[in-house]
């Protein structure tokens, strides 16, 4: 089991009816750390949090899997990715490496840097906007920029305005 399953949600490849499954499947504790989901499940031999594609996580990667639940109406469990990215985001003083290692959350209480993982790397540099994109519920709907959020309480409430998109400004 591992990760790229959740981005076969966000491509929309997954049946409807196999999605909740898949939802399910990447949220149990062997998939998600409870700062994102590892690149391989915790119940599997080759598994090692510390292992660069065998435990890890990939903060693009949640951003990507958060965004696949979305799009197939899951909003709340795409909502709890998307907080544990921006949890570890901010434990990583706003620099997300590219990769850090897949300990649970309780265990350890702080995100453990994976050795000689770049900070800031590109990748994951864009999960935190694709994982505010995910949280806004921002999609482009008949030519026009359209806002769903779901966030969680404790963010309290954010407001869009003055958007660029498609070359003039909006609030969505």
């Amino acid at each position: 089991m591992t990760s790229n399953t959740g981005h076969l949600l966000w491509s929309g490849i997954v049946d409807e009816r196999r999605a909740p499954g898949v939802v399910r499947r990447l949220l149990r504790d062997d998939m998600f750390s409870g700062w994102g989901v590892r690149t391989l499940s915790a119940d599997d031999a080759p598994y090692n949090p510390l292992e660069y594609h065998n435990g890890t996580v990939w903060p693009h990667d949640t951003a990507i899997v958060a965004e696949g639940m979305r799009r197939y109406g899951f909003r709340d469990e795409a909502a709890k990715l998307c907080e544990a990215l921006l949890d570890a985001a901010e434990a990583f003083g706003h620099q997300l490496p590219e990769v850090f290692a897949g300990f649970a959350r309780d265990e350890t209480n702080v995100p453990i840097e994976y050795p000689g993982a770049l900070k800031p790397q590109s990748w994951a540099a864009g999960a935190p906007l694709l994982a505010l994109r995910t949280l806004l519920g921002l999609d482009v709907e008949n030519g026009k920029l359209r806002s769903r959020p779901h966030f969680p309480k404790r963010y309290g409430k954010l407001r869009l305005r003055n958007v660029s998109f498609r070359g003039r400004h909006v609030d969505p």
